[in-house]
């Protein structure tokens, strides 16, 4: 086994993170690389630094993998379901405990703050991340214009405006949430004054793990659920099985999973739910998305993924069609939101993530393209424009490496797909011809040392 694989066979097995997905193990080589160069040490040596007992390097490495991701009321249909919940008997006359594991950079975790203020319920929210980075943002609680940009108007006096146009969520509301760092795979945390949770809200974290990891996950999650307990998932992670001790129900019209008795009338005696039951709409915006219960690859996530309700794809289609249209008139910021209505319809169509990426490229917004991207060839590797300008959006970065190996995945494509490349919408497939050769031209004029590196 090389020096490589088993920094990734300890990087996967300390994280449960599936590295072969979006890139991420050509992200962790390149880092690696990097860092090596930096400390001077050779590949086994870094290695062993990194194995060691509170080795800092590890951190880094986990931060660099694990891009946060989110915005306020990024979901309302979920957080219609947690004011539906916080409206409820649910923890009646005491603090309603809740838990927001993967939280990202932290407006989940306010937004539910927000939520709660607003219903006068007291409660304690935790909200935990892998990566300590973004533990440290969440914590500030400052965020730019667009994490913002979907915020309620009941909510808006819920932040500060600073003199740098930043928005600053106010300390009262800060305090009602406590931030840690806490890797999934581990041991759930538990409440100040019990041993369980009376709401769990984890979003589109569950897929990034292999599939008996995340298993391993969805038993900890219940674990750590209270009897009448709620586990409130994201879209792409819905199930087509109930998890076990899980009793599957609506509130607010969307899909969650409760703690308690087993409910034989959402369940048919197999145990899978009734494919009519499964196909009601989950919010009154998005028909239901049931993909198969935690896929074994990415291929197998797109693969697995039923077509949606009759009347949803016409409409997906034309606002794909609109931000063509408005790209080719040199209106990206318009294009933008159409892409981004486009990807709200259906979060697992990769081309509407390559899509919007690219637009978010071409308006300024690097990190935000990064992680749209990502997801783009996590769901379908095969996407030559979003290698293209993943590989742009990490020169402008300053990550050459990560660069080259993006243009490379491109040439690669170019040569495989040439006879049978499929359309993606004409400006696309007009720049084709000259975005491969122009990545041709960056793996030509990467140096020796690159080269060696790949």
């Amino acid at each position: 086994m090389s020096v490589h694989a088993e920094m990734a066979a300890f990087i996967s097995e300390r994280t449960g993170i599936e590295l072969s997905r979006g890139g991420i193990d050509r992200t962790l080589q390149s880092v690696a690389l990097r860092r090596q160069k930096e400390l001077g040490l050779t590949a086994r040596a870094y290695l062993a630094q990194l194995t060691s007992e509170r080795s800092p390097e590890l951190e880094r490495l986990v931060n660099a993998i694990t891009v946060g991701y989110t915005w306020f009321f990024r979901d309302p249909g979920q957080f219609a379901t947690l004011e539906a919940l916080l409206g409820s008997e649910l923890g009646a006359g005491r603090r309603v405990r809740i838990w927001v594991p993967a939280c990202s950079t932290g407006e989940d975790a306010y937004t539910v703050a927000f939520i709660a203020a607003r219903a006068g319920r007291q409660v304690e929210i935790l909200a935990t991340d892998l990566n300590s980075n973004s533990v440290e943002h969440a914590r500030r609680g400052v965020y730019g214009t667009w994490s913002v940009r979907d915020v309620d108007p009941r909510f808006a006096g819920n932040f500060m405006r600073r003199s740098d146009g930043k928005f600053e969520v106010k300390p009262e509301l800060r305090e009602r949430v406590t931030f840690a760092q806490h890797n999934l795979i581990e041991r759930p945390p538990t409440p100040s004054d019990a041993p369980v949770w009376d709401i769990v809200l984890c979003r589109n974290v569950l897929i990034y793990f292999e599939r008996e990891v995340a298993l391993g996950v969805l038993e900890s999650l219940t674990r750590a659920l209270s009897r009448d307990g709620y586990l409130v998932l994201g879209a792409s992670e819905v199930m087509c099985e109930v998890p076990n001790g899980l009793n599957a129900c609506y509130v607010a019209n969307r899909l969650v999973f409760r703690r308690g008795e087993r409910s034989h009338a959402s369940r048919t005696e197999s145990g899978t739910l009734p494919r009519d039951w499964l196909m009601q709409p989950a919010t009154r915006a998005h028909p239901a998305r049931v993909v198969s219960v935690l896929p074994t690859s990415a291929r197998a996530l797109s693969d697995s993924v039923p077509p949606p309700a009759q009347a949803t794809p016409p409409e997906l289609e034309s606002e794909l069609r609109a931000g063509h249209r408005l790209i080719e008139a040199g209106d990206v910021a318009s294009a933008r939101a159409c892409y981004l209505a486009a990807l709200e319809r259906d979060p697992t169509r990769a081309d509407a993530h390559m899509y919007l990426g690219v637009a978010r490229y071409l308006c300024g917004e690097v990190e935000l393209a990064l992680h749209h991207l990502r997801a783009a060839l996590f769901l379908d590797d095969g996407l030559w424009p979003a290698a293209f300008y993943l590989a742009l959006c990490h020169e402008n970065s300053g990550h050459p490496d990560e660069a080259l190996q993006g243009f490379r995945h491109v040439v690669r494509l170019d040569s495989r797909d040439r006879l049978a490349s499929r359309p993606l919408g004409s400006v696309f497939d007009a720049w084709r011809e000259d975005l491969c050769e122009l990545a041709r031209r960056r793996c030509q004029a990467a140096s020796p040392e690159q080269r060696q590196v790949g």
